[in-house]
């Protein structure tokens, strides 16, 4: 399906702070005003590319800056019936000031908060899934998102005390990933523990006082693969219930690894074994 003239008839530039699209816009750069309009924020052209291919019906609005002219280009062969999305304009100045980045990119969509369901996703067969424990991190847990997908994660589970993944920064930094992965927020970690179990999930925990290296947990069983906060790392009560800890050899020189990278090795260990059982 072809939007391209979604844009030949735009409305006039918005250009006062009292518009009420901007006060919204405003709004949705908090946790408390996402969760209160049930909208976040995504900014920029490739991530609102991801957007609209994989949930174009769940985007409210499509905001660009008066200088944007790539408009007819991303809304070129989209999925889905339901057309594009409204548009509206912003001028230029006023779009620099609620862009959530030092330098506009030009496009904002305002996408649905997505309401996903933990239960469906611990009984998916072989489930590999993973466990943010308390990151803090906008930039460390978009990419452990983005890399979730990347390694064939079902899903991506955030304990209690991690940052909000709708955050501006968690978006641009999860690159579309979050649109296309399952996102469980505000989860009690010993309840998750509890129900992976009943569910036969093995629970690998990531620590560098792991009793195993990586290679030798199978993670060819349905695993829940958890990463700790970048400067506690995981709560022992967590570490404690788990049925492995994992460590990542790494050079004596070196004091430890960023939380998202440790996370990134290890699924790459799980998703080799996989691919390898399913070739063989």
């Amino acid at each position: 399906m072809d939007f391209a003239s979604a844009s030949r008839a735009l409305p006039e530039p918005i250009t006062s702070a009292s518009n009420p699209l901007i006060k919204r816009i405003r709004g949705l750069g908090s946790r408390t005003g996402r969760k209160k309009a049930g909208l976040f924020l995504a900014e920029g052209e490739s991530v609102v590319r991801e957007a609209l291919m994989a949930c174009c019906d769940e985007i409210e609005e499509i905001v660009i800056s008066s200088s944007f002219d790539r408009l007819d280009s991303l809304l070129e062969n989209l999925p889905g019936e339901s057309g594009c999305p409204p548009v509206k304009v912003v001028d230029d100045r006023l779009f620099k000031e609620v862009s959530g980045t030092e330098t506009p990119l030009g496009i904002i969509a305002l996408v649905k908060l997505p309401q996903n369901n933990r239960s469906r996703v611990l009984a998916l067969k072989n489930a590999l899934i993973t466990v943010a424990c308390s990151i803090s991190d906008p930039g460390n847990l978009g990419t452990i998102i983005r890399t979730s997908l990347a390694f064939g994660a079902d899903a991506v589970f955030l304990t209690r005390g991690s940052v909000d993944p709708y955050n501006p920064k968690v978006v641009r930094a999860a690159a579309g990933a979050l649109f296309a992965l399952p996102i469980i927020e505000d989860v009690d970690g010993k309840d998750l523990l509890n129900e992976a179990k009943a569910a036969g999930i093995q629970v690998v925990s990531l620590a560098a006082s792991g009793d195993k290296t990586l290679k030798e947990v199978d993670f060819k069983k349905a695993s829940l693969l958890m990463v700790g906060n970048e400067a506690h790392g995981i709560d022992p009560d967590l570490l404690a219930k788990s049925d492995l800890v994992a460590s990542i050899p790494i050079a004596r020189q070196s004091e430890s690894l960023n939380a998202a990278v440790a996370h990134s090795i290890a699924l790459y260990e799980a998703a080799d074994q996989r691919r390898k059982t399913q070739s063989s």
